[in-house]
C-alpha cells in the first residue's frame, strides 16, 4: 500500500496541482523539477543496486520509478499529462506482484532478503514468473506495460523539447537492470535456499528443522500467488494490448486540459 497508493495519490494531486495553480509560472518551476527528474532517478538507481533486501531494493526502485513519472508533468499538457497517468496505472500492476512475493516467502519462512530467492524457479514457478515478468517490466523491457509506459514518455520528452530527459529514462532504465536482471538470476540459476538450509540442518543433526520445508504449506499463501500471477499477467496483457490504458490516460489528460482553461 505505502509503495503504490501513496505514489498514486501524491503524482495524481501533483497532475492537478500543476495543470491549474502553478501553470502561469510555468516557466520558474519547469527547469527545477526537471533537475529533480534526473536526481531522482540517479540516486534512485544507485540506492537500488547495493541493497541486499528485496523490499529496501523496491524502495529504492519506487524512488527511480517516480522520476521517470515526474517527466510527464514537467513536460505538461496533454502528451505528458497522459504519458504520466498511463505509467502510474501500469506501475500499480508491475509493483504489487513482488510485493505479494515477498509476503510470500516471509511466510514461508524465506525471509525478504534476495538471497532467498534462492531456487524459487524450482520450488514455486508460479510466483518465480510472477516476479519475473515484474522485474522485466519495471526495468522497461518490451511486451509489458512498463515498456509502453516509458515509450510514452520518451516521446513526451523528446516531443516537447526535453530530449536530454528522454536520455535520463534511457539511462535510468539501463542502470536499473544491474539489481533487476540480479533478481531474475538468483531466482532461476541459484541454489534453493530451503533445500541448503535443509542440508545444514541434518548435518547438524537438528532432524526436525531437517524436515521442515517452508514451501511444504503452500496453502498459506495461495491467495498471494493469485494476486502476483494476475498482477503479472496484466503488465504484459497491458503490453500487448495497451488500448484500454491508453483509453483512460487520454481522458485523464483531456480533463486536465478543461480544468487548466478555466
Amino acid at each position: 500500500f505505502m509503495a503504490v497508493a501513496t505514489k498514486a495519490a501524491a503524482i495524481a494531486l501533483l497532475l492537478r496541482y500543476t495543470s491549474s495553480a502553478l501553470l502561469p509560472i510555468i516557466d520558474h518551476w519547469r527547469p527545477v523539477l526537471a533537475a529533480l527528474v534526473v536526481v531522482t532517478i540517479l540516486v534512485g538507481n544507485l540506492g537500488a543496486m547495493g541493497q541486499g533486501s528485496l523490499k529496501r531494493m523496491l524502495a529504492y526502485s519506487g524512488v527511480a520509478q517516480a522520476g521517470y513519472l515526474l517527466v510527464g508533468v514537467v513536460v505538461g499538457a496533454a502528451i505528458g499529462w497522459s504519458a504520466t497517468v498511463f505509467y502510474l496505472l501500469a506501475y500499480v500492476f508491475m509493483n504489487i506482484a513482488p510485493f505479494a512475493v515477498i509476503v510470500a516467502r516471509e511466510r514461508a519462512g524465506a525471509g525478504e532478503s534476495i538471497d532467498g530467492l534462492r531456487g524459487l524457479g524450482r520450488e514455486a514457478p508460479a510466483l518465480a514468473w510472477a516476479m519475473t515478468i515484474s522485474m522485466i517490466a519495471l526495468s522497461g523491457l518490451p511486451i509489458t506495460a512498463g515498456f509502453i509506459g516509458k515509450i510514452m514518455l520518451i516521446l513526451a520528452a523528446v516531443g516537447t523539447g526535453y530530449a536530454w530527459l528522454a536520455v535520463a529514462i534511457v539511462a535510468g532504465s539501463a542502470m536499473s537492470l544491474v539489481y533487476y536482471l540480479r533478481v531474475i538470476a538468483t531466482m532461476w540459476m541459484g541454489a534453493p535456499a530451503t533445500a541448503a538450509a535443509a542440508a545444514a540442518a541434518a548435518a547438524s543433526g537438528d532432524a526436525v528443522l531437517a524436515g521442515a520445508a517452508p514451501e511444504a504449506d503452500s496453502s498459506r499463501h495461495r491467495e498471494l500467488v493469485l494476486l502476483a500471477a494476475l498482477m503479472a499477467l496484466a503488465s504484459v496483457v497491458f503490453g500487448l494490448w495497451p488500448g484500454p490504458l491508453l483509453d483512460i490516460s487520454r481522458d485523464a489528460a483531456a480533463a486536465l486540459m478543461q480544468l487548466a482553461s478555466r
